[in-house]
């Protein structure tokens, strides 16, 4: 049985189910059993030969209604319905809802669809209700689309597509997003499929104002006057502005995401600099350091970065985000922040590692050449955050001593030469100077450390090749006096076989 619309609800209201939703009614029941029973008695008061016929025919009919009722009930036209899925308020919650909705039989027929479904399709009545499939055939920008959805229908699986549906007659085009899943999870539910159909337009038409809007955003900051990049925390840069990759001669197109290293760009150790913030668990940082940028081609020029570093719950940071401006072009107009300039660019680029630290060893400030060796020693940052850390636990009361030397003002303090901390042997010397009295609350001193690995173990292979001469000499005068008396006692016997003849019984004895 198939419900006929009503014509005079509206037709976002309107919902089709074929087979409908089968209602029972008792008043029709009550009026079958009372034509039955009407029947009998009219063919009682007959005789018995009158009422022959009359009760033939009609057992004949009835047998006719039922065996009716058993080939349209095999052959699926008639079945029990099911009172306790016929819940009026789930039907509505499909009927109404705004996506348009469809089911379909295992031979693609529409057994039932939803107002929605109606308007998206263009019908104009339940009449000419079709598929999926027959609603855009013809269209090449949808047929790929929906082959694939027919294929995830007939194979019981789910499929989501999005397509874009030209406009007619100039007409805006539209958006649609196409879903197909099975109608249940048991073997007959399974064959039947449904179908959802929603406008997207608006989605999308939001989604290309966001990106058009990310896309000046990205423009502007490109064309910024100063420089931006950020890096990740394996020392890659994932962004780098038009600005800054112009001022490096490098160009976007090359460079991409991840295409290009911090070091590669960062002039000496100044990029254990930036990497050497002490992480704080989830805290953001800002530091300011003035270091040079390495172009492509070799040169230099100097910046000064503002670099922001987030770190997580954890302490592990995250991508950086950092301000790059030029200082080359101030050095004419301020004479005083070009000396600054030079100072910092001398103060990073300097062969000795050098730190302001605390009475407690805490580094206050540091070089890039510091940043990079505490780095090497201790790469979880412990030495980047104590200058103790840096020296084996052995040694480490000597600089100790020196360093507090120092807080208390003392001049001329030896330099304190002491084994490195870390997983090979390394040596440093380290030359502790004190500070001005006013500055002594917050640093206690000055600390300037050379290492001298090469020297030690250049010390040692001297020291070794010594040992080695000393050795030699006095085995060749050892073996030289031996040699002396092995041969005057071989010239004794010598001597003894001459005086003696083979005869003589001695003989065999000074052999």
């Amino acid at each position: 049985m198939t419900a006929e619309p009503d014509n005079d609800r509206s037709r976002e209201f309107m919902a089709v189910h074929v087979p409908a939703r089968r209602g029972g009614s008792i008043l029709l029941v009550l009026l079958v059993a009372g034509g039955i029973v009407a029947a009998a008695v009219a063919l009682m008061t007959l005789g018995r030969t009158q009422a022959q016929p009359y009760i033939v025919g009609l057992l004949a009919l009835l047998a006719m209604v039922g065996l009716f009722n058993l080939f349209a009930f095999a052959a699926g036209m008639i079945r029990f319905a099911d009172r306790a899925a016929d819940d009026p308020v789930m039907g509505r919650i499909a009927d109404h809802a705004f996506d348009g909705l469809a089911v379909t039989d295992p031979r693609g027929h529409v057994v039932y669809f939803n107002a929605a479904y109606l308007a998206i399709t263009g019908a104009a009545s339940a009449l000419e209700v079709r598929p999926v499939e027959r609603v855009f055939i013809g269209n090449p920008d949808v047929s790929e689309a929906v082959f694939r959805l027919l294929k995830a229908a007939r194979e019981g699986k789910r499929q989501q597509e999005e397509v874009r549906i030209a406009g007619q007659d100039g007409a805006q085009g539209r958006w649609l997003r196409m879903r197909v899943r099975p109608l249940g999870q048991g073997k007959r539910e399974t064959k039947y499929a449904v179908w959802s159909i929603a406008d997207i337009t608006r989605d999308r038409e939001r989604q290309e104002d966001v990106f058009q809007e990310l896309q000046h955003a990205i423009e502007y900051l490109d064309h910024a006057p100063c420089g931006f990049f950020s890096v990740n925390p394996a020392g890659e840069i994932v962004y780098i502005n038009a600005t800054l990759a112009n001022w490096l001669d490098y160009d976007l197109a090359e460079i991409g995401s991840g295409g290009l290293k911090l070091s590669e760009i960062v002039s000496g150790d100044g990029a254990a600099l930036l990497t050497s913030i002490v992480p704080m668990p989830g805290e953001v940082k800002t530091e300011v350091f003035d270091i040079d940028l390495r172009m492509r081609g070799g040169k230099t020029m100097p910046v000064r970065l503002y670099h922001k570093l987030a770190f997580g719950a954890d302490g592990a940071p995250g991508a950086s985000r950092t301000l790059v401006i030029s200082r080359a072009r101030d050095e004419r107009a301020d004479p005083q922040r070009a000396a600054e300039v030079r100072f910092m660019r001398f103060f990073d680029h300097t062969p000795m590692a050098i730190a302001t630290v605390d009475r407690a060893g805490g580094v206050l400030r540091a070089n890039a050449r510091y940043a990079k060796l505490a780095q090497d020693l201790s790469p979880e940052g412990a030495a980047g955050s104590s200058i103790f850390r840096a020296v084996s636990e052995r040694d480490r009361k000597l600089l100790i001593a020196a360093i507090n030397q120092a807080a208390k003002g003392q001049g001329d303090i030896p330099p304190v030469e002491v084994l490195l901390d870390g997983a090979k042997e390394r040596w440093g010397q380290f030359f502790v100077t004190a500070v001005e009295e006013d500055e002594r609350e917050t640093e206690a001193a000055i600390v300037y450390m050379l290492e001298t690995t090469a020297r030690r173990t250049l010390e040692n292979q001297i020291n070794q090749s010594q040992k080695m001469d000393m050795v030699g000499q006095l085995a060749g005068g050892i073996a030289h006096d031996f040699n002396n008396v092995l041969s005057a006692i071989m010239m004794a016997t010598d001597f003894l076989l001459n005086a003696h003849k083979p005869t003589d019984p001695s003989f065999q004895d000074i052999m």
